[in-house]
């Protein structure tokens, strides 16, 4: 598990680069560049999700946004599109994840990661070991998660790039970033904080993936748009894309016994139904926002048909460990 833990990192250093002076030129001498950026969204070119039937790649130099409830899943599903970016083909350029989470301890989120790979619900001890073994070089879990700065963040997200050549990095949660910021100033500070995961996606060309709280609505059942993000209105203005993970309420009070007045018919109706649903609110780049019903497996995978597994094929080569 050590090979995956980053601690100790030294990412003051990452943020002495002395900022370029702005200059004024002709479009024509971005011709190469422009004509490489349009061909990549034509051809959408960028890191593809787990699901088949969800057609959209998170592009380099973008700012994404995932947000939801609590428990709706969107921690989940930001590391499960993760773990796909760093298998092989996922993308059209070789993809690294860095992850920092102050949600859950470091040893849990490397257990949810083994899990997910293993794509099994008991995997064996030789089996979740060959799923850790995979993980080490293509995704990193940097472990600090009190008082974590915005330029902290910032600094570790280039040290890993430069020193580990990651390409993704995955924030989860917005609202454990540390702010010295009062409540008179504090969405301010939170636009301020969106403006720098942009403006770094943009000059460095990494892509970010950073997990919000939706604020709470009228009731639990209510579907959650982009204007339902908790805090500052600057966060969904800056990010590349917005996504919204809605739970399906009504399943998990059924499933938790809650079944009112319902016929075992309509239970069996309510049981059939998708967990949680995936929808993209917003797409700067244009074209395509789809959406997705997801169903949550035994190995703890979100997936797009119930009783389905994702396995891994290098991993699902040593059938003797599961």
């Amino acid at each position: 598990m050590d090979n995956i833990i980053l601690n100790g990192v030294d990412w003051q250093k990452e943020l002495e680069i002395p900022p370029t002076a702005g200059d004024v030129k002709s479009p024509e001498e971005f011709s190469d560049e422009a004509w490489e950026y349009q061909s990549g969204i034509t051809n959408k070119e960028g890191v593809s999700t787990p699901w088949k039937h969800f057609d959209f790649k998170f592009k380099p130099a973008t700012f994404n946004v995932f947000m939801g409830m609590s428990g709706s899943g969107k921690s989940q599903i930001t590391q499960q599109i993760a773990l796909h970016a760093v298998r092989d083909q996922a993308a059209t350029v070789p993809q690294k994840v860095l992850l920092w989470s102050a949600e859950m301890p470091t040893p849990a989120v490397v257990s949810t990661f083994a899990k997910l790979a293993c794509g099994v619900e008991h995997p064996t001890r030789a089996y979740f070991d060959k799923a850790l073994e995979w993980l080490g070089g293509r995704i990193w879990v940097y472990q600090r998660n009190h008082k974590v700065t915005m330029d902290e963040l910032i600094g570790i997200s280039l040290f890993a790039q430069r020193e580990l050549g990651v390409t993704l990095v995955v924030v989860d949660s917005m609202v454990k970033i540390h702010t010295t910021a009062n409540a008179a100033n504090f969405l301010m500070a939170q636009t301020d904080m969106a403006d720098r995961f942009a403006v770094t996606a943009r000059d460095t060309g990494l892509t970010f993936l950073l997990v919000a709280h939706a604020r709470k609505a009228e009731t639990e059942k209510s579907r959650i748009d982009k204007f339902s993000l908790k805090g500052s209105g600057g966060i969904t203005d800056m990010a590349s894309t917005v996504f919204a993970v809605n739970r399906n309420i009504t399943k998990s009070e059924v499933l938790k016994g809650m079944k009112g007045k319902r016929s075992d018919q309509e239970v069996q109706d309510v049981l059939a139904q998708p967990d949680t649903f995936l929808e993209c609110l917003k797409n700067r780049e244009g074209g395509d926002m789809p959406a997705i019903s997801l169903y949550f497996n035994k190995a703890g995978q979100f997936v797009d048909k119930p009783g389905k597994f994702i396995h891994i094929k290098e991993l699902d080569d040593e059938t003797e460990l599961h």
